[in-house]
């Protein structure tokens, strides 16, 4: 296992994830979700912010 993920934006405000040979695709509503859970987090200082 590695630590190279590879997103690919969607025209349609999905994405696409690749990593370790497997192909993840989000529509743009869990995209969303995942953006608001992340600002949560941050938020309740839960993790730290990426540099």
């Amino acid at each position: 296992m590695n630590d190279d993920i590879k997103i690919t934006d969607l025209p349609d405000g999905g994405c696409r994830a690749e990593m370790d040979g497997e192909t993840i695709y989000y529509t743009k509503e869990e995209v969303a979700e995942m953006e608001q859970d992340y600002i949560a987090a941050l938020k309740r200082g839960a993790i730290k912010p990426v540099k």
